[in-house]
């Protein structure tokens, strides 16, 4: 099912916001990230951005393909992305995501707890 939204530009890929957003999921230290301050489907909705997600896999995480106002695959975002971590190499979820394809580094932007 795609999910869409209006508008244009890249106004929320991070930043600004007074509504102190809360992230209590684990990120690692080694991502480059921006932390961005408004939901997956308010961040797509302002850019004109569309996006297709998939089945949950066998760990229960899921993926998004995200488009732009033409039909263009321009990035991911992750969902109970779980990676492992720390003594015990145990399997721990990250804070849900996005990267964006027409970044130079994989910088991850970081979405804030679900409301």
């Amino acid at each position: 099912m795609m999910q869409s939204g209006g508008g244009g530009g890249y106004s929320s890929v991070g930043g600004g916001g007074g509504n102190n957003p809360t992230y209590s999921r684990f990120i690692p230290k080694g991502w480059k990230m921006q932390k961005v301050d408004k939901s997956f489907d308010e961040v797509c909705k302002e850019n004109g951005w569309t996006y297709k997600m998939g089945s949950p896999n066998s760990s229960f995480e899921r993926t998004a393909k995200i488009y732009d106002s033409d039909g263009n695959l321009i990035g991911e975002a992750h969902f109970g992305h779980k990676v492992y971590y720390g003594p015990g190499n145990k399997r721990i979820v990250t804070q849900d995501h996005y990267h964006l394809k027409s970044d130079k580094d994989n910088i991850h932007y970081v979405l804030p707890d679900k409301k």
